[in-house]
């Protein structure tokens, strides 16, 4: 069998750039197109590739792209994974407000407004989408690790010597943590984001 592809996913704004960043930097190399670049919310890059919004059509690009790689998959795009490769899958958390603060102020910075929804039923279409996608990697039975954005940040060494052990990195992890920058976590909230709904895959 080929080796795991490393997927990386969540919400959108809970930190799964810094995330890939983190395996880029333990030697896990990431299957990026590079086509988004460096803005004033990523300023350290986004780490996609477009071709993930196609998986449901069309993934035989994956098998020959991706093992022993890391890819960002977004929550929602999870179920287009295909049968025939092996995951192991780090799934980043963090408190909905934050999200949500976080997602405005992006689009603010863009010009753009969103869907322009009530927040309360914002908050409730993120949490759905939060605890099916963690659902969904329980179900398929994937190797996976949720790791907290508040906790990341918080405490970055110990939380990268978590990651590292769940890819059997002997990477250093203090090395690796170097690579955390506790300033861009400008949405912030009271709430800690271990309550947030959603099973604890």
């Amino acid at each position: 069998m080929s080796e795991p592809i490393t997927i990386v996913s969540g919400l959108p704004r809970t930190g799964t750039s810094l995330m890939m960043q983190i395996l880029e930097r333990a030697g896990v190399a990431p299957v990026t197109d590079a086509l988004r670049a460096p803005d004033a919310d990523n300023p350290r890059g986004y780490f996609e590739d477009a071709r993930v919004m196609t998986l449901g059509r069309e993934a035989a690009w994956l098998s020959e792209a991706a093992p022993g790689r890391a890819l960002k998959v977004v929550a929602v795009h999870l179920q287009h994974l295909p049968e025939s490769a092996s995951y192991r899958v780090i799934y980043m958390r963090r408190n909905l407000d934050e999200v949500m603060a976080s997602q405005q102020a992006m689009l603010a910075r863009l010009g753009k407004t969103g869907a322009n929804l009530p927040p309360d039923a914002l908050r409730r279409g993120l949490e759905q989408a939060d605890a099916s996608a963690q659902r969904l990697v329980a179900a398929k039975g994937w190797d996976s690790l949720v790791v907290h954005h508040d906790k990341l940040l918080g405490d970055p060494e110990t939380e990268v010597a978590r990651v590292l052990g769940f890819i059997r990195s002997a990477a250093d992890p203090a090395g690796v943590a170097a690579c955390v920058d506790s300033t861009l976590h400008r949405q912030r909230s009271s709430r800690d984001d271990h309550d947030a709904s959603g099973p604890s895959i």
